[in-house]
């Protein structure tokens, strides 16, 4: 579950050392994410690194956008919770 501004308020109010603070924001952070290896041709790399480059991205931040525009355009990409809608739509 996400830190919220009045947890994040409280930390810093009661004087916590640092890293007792960061141990609990990561705690709490929510991990969306997923690691895992791939291997590519230097060719392809190249290219990739340009690519992020060109664009102000990192090359992870640009294999990830790849992936993400491949699925979509593919309609693979999951819809969104009903939850998440609200979310959106309140925020």
């Amino acid at each position: 579950m996400p830190v919220s501004t009045s947890e994040l308020r409280e930390l810093t109010r009661t004087g916590g050392d640092r890293q007792s603070q960061f141990c609990h924001l990561m705690a709490k952070k929510e991990n969306t994410t997923k690691n895992f290896i791939l291997r590519i041709d230097g060719d392809t790399m190249s290219a990739i690194e340009a690519w992020a480059a060109d664009e102000f991205r990192s090359t992870n931040g640009q294999l990830q956008w790849i992936i993400t525009e491949a699925l979509r355009r593919a309609h693979r990409l999951p819809r969104p919770k009903l939850s998440d809608k609200n979310n959106e739509a309140t925020s």
